[in-house]
């Protein structure tokens, strides 16, 4: 008999715990506090090889940037921000030489860097208006320089197993690039949602593929922390020249 209770209380407990964990879900909406600064930094990790008639040649780029971002109003159907890129710094290592340009060292750079870096020194402190919805699709992007703060979201609330896909476009050195990903929650804490990403890109010129995870905080919608990695294929026009590249990366992101 005693025997029999146990099971019975057993199964009880377990049908309890499935059924709170069904009913465990959040709706993500971008909701960050007007008023409040928020600093995003990236950091951007790729190695790019280059196949010259034959010859395989391959160089590597670090990038980290510093970025602020405050919402200034928020209305039913958008979010308005400010966002100024505080600083930049990269680091190309090719052929066996390194140079590194810091934005807020600019005067210590190698001179090989000064007109590639020169676009990105300018924008240092310019203030640029951006524009999300509450699913947090981005409706106005002025740079490209300017990271994304979070994924798409679906309309209706998600629990862990959910799925969806969303379509993100950007226009990168005047080439669209269409960014399929797909969602899945994975965790979900009071505080919360742990999401895995995988994207398939394409566009004229290159193709290829995101993965990675993202720590999505409930209460406010930005992505906290997030890791993803890239594999893309793509072709170079050079002097006549058409030089099939790939390229693999790291991108990873927090938001203090």
């Amino acid at each position: 008999m005693k025997k029999h209770i146990t099971i019975i209380l057993s199964a009880i407990v377990a049908l309890t715990m499935v059924s709170f964990m069904a009913k465990d879900s959040v709706l993500l909406r971008l909701k960050p506090q007007v008023g409040k600064t928020m600093t995003i930094n990236m950091k951007s990790s790729q190695i790019m090889t280059m196949n010259v008639q034959g010859q395989s040649i391959a160089n590597s780029q670090t990038i980290e940037s510093k970025t602020e971002m405050t919402a200034t109003n928020i209305t039913a159907d958008s979010i308005f921000c400010t966002a100024k890129m505080k600083s930049m710094k990269m680091t190309q290592s090719a052929m066996g030489m390194t140079m590194t340009y810091d934005t807020e060292h600019p005067e210590d750079a190698n001179p090989m860097l000064a007109g590639a870096m020169k676009p990105f020194q300018d924008a240092i402190d310019k203030e640029l208006q951006v524009v999300f919805d509450p699913l947090s699709k981005t409706m106005k992007m002025p740079s490209e320089n300017i990271p994304n703060i979070s994924a798409t979201y679906p309309v209706e609330a998600v629990s862990v197993g959910s799925q969806w896909t969303a379509d993100n476009t950007q226009n990168i050195a005047g080439t669209d690039i269409v960014m399929t990903a797909t969602y899945t929650v994975t965790k979900i804490t009071k505080k919360e949602t742990t999401v895995n990403v995988e994207s398939v890109i394409k566009s004229d010129i290159a193709s290829g593929t995101n993965s990675g995870s993202m720590g999505i905080d409930n209460a406010t919608g930005l992505t906290k922390t997030s890791t993803i990695k890239t594999n893309m294929s793509l072709t170079i026009s050079e002097q006549g020249l058409s030089i099939p590249t790939t390229v693999t990366a790291t991108t990873t992101l927090n938001i203090e």
